[in-house]
């Protein structure tokens, strides 16, 4: 499947979400630009609770972008390895 320009063109708003969540990733960044040991395992245990958590809503968004991506596919490849 290939996207059209027509299909790629983004919202006014949706580029000012973007805009704001670059900033704010920016901002957290300059704020704690390296965080303490503690700190970025508590973060990676988190996002493997969330990836775990969600790896059905993941699996079919990305089923969606691949146009009749397998789960076991998916879950093979991306979340397993995550």
């Amino acid at each position: 499947m290939v996207a059209t320009s027509a299909e790629l063109q983004a919202t006014d708003s949706e580029i000012i979400r973007m805009k704001e969540l670059f900033d704010a990733q920016q901002s957290a960044y300059r704020n704690a630009p390296m965080p303490s040991t503690e700190q970025r395992i508590d973060q990676l245990k988190r996002l493997k609770a969330a990836t775990i958590k969600y790896q059905d809503q993941l699996a079919e968004a990305i089923n969606e972008d691949f146009s009749c991506r397998s789960k076991t596919e998916t879950m093979v490849a991306e979340i397993l390895t995550s």
